[in-house]
């Protein structure tokens, strides 16, 4: 029998994924999708790197799970690549649900379809048990381990050019890591709403199980932002790319877009060590300190490049009344807690890193009086990545995530 606490968890996290799918940005629901798989290896944990970096921990390494989200960069609109087919081709005979009228009809709503009767296609066999055929969305609540069917992100867009809009939503199944699939929604002759096919979904042998934003295209396409499929945690270790699909009357297929992912750079075996150089005396209101972090490569391959995660926050995860200061800054990021600010979150990305070589990076910590004298944590995680693709797994022995103290500057 599943621990109540657990299912109360996880269920929180369901409502979470489908509330950050309809009314924020793509990446907040990538972040819960990997915080979720995070989850299921690490059970009940659930400590992010924020979280474990304000800890005090002894100067130990240990092999690091997950990273937080980054946001990521908007591609822009995919390149069109014109007449090829989907990869994905409709699995289900297309249903004829518009037709031109002198009357516009009104856009159909996120509310119009879960107060609708819809036929949703199959889903994977993995996922078999959510419902399908024809789905009385009205009945099926919100999602639990019990009822795991969910409808996000709804858009328009007049994908048969007959004047009138087409709805276009994200349905899903799962509460932790769920599968997808992209379905277009019309109305019939009466008003009354039909699916009109199915745009993408995820699928059993499918490289990518997350859709995660949709956009209109260009043309009367639908932008469908989705993350390559991978059993790890979170976004920056899949590839993310934006793909568009066109109505050609029966089915949609691909009209622009990547066609297939990047291929993976083969995994090393990165390690990471910190070392503090302790605060001097104050000077113009403000303590200086150092920090350095060395990486290493094992091999036995090539390192494309480096991700390197840099957190410095306050050990006892106390607040600050002023903002450290940590150059150079990479990307920086206020670290905060419940506690208010804590620290800084700075995200390297570092050239290639030759099979059996290292590199030495020294940070400046500059830490105002006015937080008084207070012991901070040195918290660095490293990966390999291919830049601007993904970071590459991890497999080796080495410690790629480690946490020093930086003692606490002279009273």
């Amino acid at each position: 029998m599943a621990d109540p606490e657990d299912v109360e968890v996880r269920e929180a996290f369901a409502r979470f994924r489908v509330e950050s799918l309809v009314d924020s940005p793509g990446p907040d629901l990538a972040r819960v999708r990997g915080i979720a798989r995070r989850r299921q290896v690490t059970r009940r944990t659930m400590l992010s790197v924020v979280a474990l970096a304000v800890l005090a921990v002894p100067a130990v390494g240990y092999r690091f799970v997950g990273h937080q989200a980054e946001t990521p960069v908007d591609p822009g609109p995919p390149q069109q690549v014109s007449g090829l087919p989907s990869e994905r081709p409709s699995e289900e005979p297309s249903t004829a649900v518009s037709t031109s009228s002198a009357t516009v009809q009104k856009p159909i709503t996120r509310a119009d379809i879960l107060a609708a009767t819809l036929a949703v296609p199959a889903w994977p066999a993995k996922r078999a048990f959510c419902s399908s055929g024809e789905v009385d969305l009205d009945k099926i609540g919100p999602v639990t381990t019990e009822q795991q069917l969910s409808v996000g992100k709804v858009i328009s867009v007049d994908v048969d050019r007959d004047g009138d809009t087409e709805a276009v939503a994200v349905f899903s199944c799962g509460y932790e890591d769920s599968v997808d699939q992209v379905l277009a929604i019309g109305r019939d002759e009466q008003g009354g709403l039909r699916t009109m096919a199915r745009v993408v979904a995820s699928g059993d042998s499918d490289p990518f199980t997350d859709v995660v934003d949709l956009r209109p295209g260009v043309d009367a396409a639908v932008d469908v932002y989705i993350y390559e499929g991978i059993n790890l945690a979170g976004p920056e270790y899949v590839e993310k790319q934006w793909r568009s699909y066109g109505w050609n009357g029966r089915q949609f297929t691909q009209v622009g877009g990547p066609r297939q992912w990047t291929p993976k750079a083969p995994p090393t075996d990165l390690g990471v060590a910190v070392t503090t150089a302790p605060f001097g005396a104050a000077s113009n209101g403000v303590w200086t300190g150092g920090i350095t972090v060395t990486v290493t490569n094992a091999g036995p391959n090539r390192a494309p490049g480096v991700y390197l995660e840099l957190y410095v926050t306050t050990a006892d995860s106390s607040g600050l009344a002023k903002q450290l200061k940590v150059t150079p800054e990479c990307t920086t990021t206020d670290n905060r807690l419940s506690t208010g600010l804590v620290g800084v979150r700075l995200v390297c990305h570092q050239p290639a890193l030759a099979s059996g070589a290292g590199r030495e990076t020294s940070f400046e910590v500059r830490m105002p009086v006015a937080n008084g004298a207070r012991v901070l944590n040195a918290t660095a995680s490293v990966s390999s990545e291919q830049p601007g693709v993904r970071i590459i797994e991890d497999t080796g022995g080495l410690a790629n995530w480690v946490s020093v103290p930086l003692p606490a500057p002279p009273g």
